[in-house]
């Protein structure tokens, strides 16, 4: 839908922020947006902020991953990356989502390789503390059909990056090498690769379906990313083990001489293995990285020079980082009290005065619906945009139809944008009848001219008047509004239910027992145990 964006370009305050940036703006504002309005600036400021990326900071994951559907929307075949949180628990964990990883994993190789990408981030996400971007970039591997390597050296490589050796490739981050054939299942691939080798020459590179192990199509090459985020080289391994026994027996001494002693033992139990004699990766490794790496790193520092980001909701933003760091500040304070963590496992996450630095070293849109500045939002220039909501019509198709003529006498170019094309064809009928001339277009693109009226196939939560530009984006959801499947009640039938209509004397059927007479409710004595009611049936003489 990129054709929808062009009246934008037009848009006065649009071109000021444009300039902004250009001019290296450290700091703008924008007021009055909210919903899809927000969706459809960010995707247009993306759009000729080439060839940089783009990181979009909002308070929630719910809104992050709205924002990169949207956006991936109107903006066909670009890079839009949902950058998702997770959460470092302090508790074994047994097992995590490696879909999460691999999505997390994906941006990093995108912005360590300098690839133009829209990175949507909830804040939480925004908050993980990572490894040095120059570290994360070392761990990747290339192979290419002719290429010599040696084949012990590739094992030392892939264990270095994160990768788990196994007997049979199954799932992602697993490699498996049997003779002259090396199987190896990237983290952000869909399909695992089959390297086979002539000597130490790489012969043939196949892509292999993990579930019947066969074969597939043959490619040249093949690039290799890390097996996981915290990629640890050989010095930083010394780094980890001097930091965890230093603060393991000064905790450990400070719960001793508090009389602690159920948590000192606790204290030993779960962390003197790992201090003395850890040299690999191992489950929840990620806790323990500010062990690794003191330098504070985020997602901010992944991104290159002049590279811009925009806060959504910067006041949010702010409440959510603070009260995930007060949640957290909590947790960490009675685990620590009984031996569950060690101090700098509560630094696995920055602070917000890290966050803060890590902006200022880009220029930030800060964008919200209403007038107010936080105290570290000091913008050089500010925006207030007069978009409108879209209002419901609630089915009301006539009244649809009068607001269409409205627009269009106005010079307006209306767009509604349905789920399906049968469903477009559907409006389009409906607006015959009601005497509004409409066209169907698969893309918008070339069609937004004032005075048309277009049905195409797009999806937002919501639409939005700009009157500024004589544009009219009416959503499916705005026309027929938010349906709800109805819940019928069902009625909870006791097991009684069928014995409230007899009367004493009243025949029966027993299913045991055949035709009886019914002589209501009596006190019964069954082995030895007095019951208050039962139901007797007599069987019929």
């Amino acid at each position: 839908m990129r054709g929808l964006l062009k009246p934008l370009q037009a848009v006065p305050e649009f071109i000021g922020l444009i300039r902004g940036l250009e001019n290296n703006f450290r700091q703008q504002a924008v007021f009055g947006l909210s919903g899809s309005q927000t969706s459809y600036l960010y995707a247009g400021l993306a759009g000729v902020a080439a060839p940089l990326p783009v990181l979009v900071v909002t308070p929630g994951e719910r809104e992050a991953c709205q924002m990169a559907d949207e956006i991936a929307g109107l903006l066909p075949g670009a890079a839009v990356k949902l950058f998702p949180v997770w959460q470092l628990l302090p508790f074994q964990i047994i097992a995590h989502s490696k879909e999460v990883e691999a999505q997390r994993l994906q941006v990093l190789e995108s912005l360590v390789r300098g690839e133009r990408a829209v990175v949507i981030a909830p804040a939480e996400a925004v908050l993980r503390r990572l490894v040095p971007p120059q570290i994360f970039g070392r761990a990747a591997l290339r192979l290419a059909t002719g290429e010599r390597a040696g084949r012990d050296d590739l094992i030392r490589r892939l264990l270095a990056m994160g990768y788990e050796r196994v007997g049979l490739v199954e799932g992602r981050g697993q490699f498996c090498l049997r003779g002259g054939i090396l199987d190896v299942f990237p983290m952000t691939a869909h399909r695992p690769v089959r390297i086979e080798f002539f000597d130490d020459e790489v012969d043939s590179i196949r892509r292999f379906n993990a579930a019947t192990q066969r074969s597939e199509e043959k490619i040249d090459e093949v690039e290799i990313g890390a097996a996981r985020e915290l990629i640890v080289e050989d010095k930083a391994w010394e780094n980890f083990r001097r930091a965890l026994k230093k603060e393991y027996r000064a905790q450990a001494l400070k719960l001793e001489k508090a009389g602690e002693t159920g948590a000192a033992r606790q204290l030993a139990e779960k962390f003197a293995e790992t201090a003395e004699g850890a040299c690999g990766y191992f489950n929840g490794i990620e806790n323990f990285l500010p062990y690794f790496y003191r330098e504070v790193i985020t997602i901010l520092d992944y991104l290159p020079a002049g590279a811009p980001v925009i806060v959504d909701d910067p006041v949010r933003v702010k409440e959510m980082i603070d009260s995930i760091q007060r949640e957290r500040m909590e947790t960490y304070s009675d685990l620590l009290s009984r031996g569950r963590v060690l101090p700098s496992q509560f630094l696995a996450y920055a602070g917000w005065s890290d966050i803060q630095g890590g902006l200022s070293r880009h220029p930030v849109i800060y964008s919200s619906l209403l007038p107010r500045q936080p105290d570290f939002v000091r913008p050089q220039q500010t925006f207030s945009l007069p978009w409108k909501a879209m209002p419901s019509f609630l089915g009301n198709l006539k009244m649809l139809a009068e607001e269409i003529r409205h627009w269009r006498k106005s010079g307006y170019a209306t767009v509604i944008l349905v789920s399906s094309h049968h469903r477009a064809q559907q409006i389009l009928s409906s607006l015959k009848d009601h005497g509004v001339d409409a066209f169907y277009a698969s893309s918008p693109e070339g069609h937004v001219r004032s005075g048309n009226v277009l049905v195409a196939v797009g999806s937002l939560s919501g639409g939005f008047e700009l009157p500024d530009c004589r544009l009219a984006v009416v959503t499916e959801r705005d026309i027929y509004g938010q349906f709800r499947r109805v819940k019928r009640e069902r009625k909870r039938v006791g097991r009684m239910a069928p014995f409230v209509d007899l009367r004493v004397g009243d025949y029966v059927v027993h299913a045991n027992h055949g035709i009886g007479q019914y002589l209501g409710v009596v006190p019964l004595t069954i082995g030895g145990h007095s019951q208050e009611k039962g139901i007797t049936l007599l069987g019929s003489k």
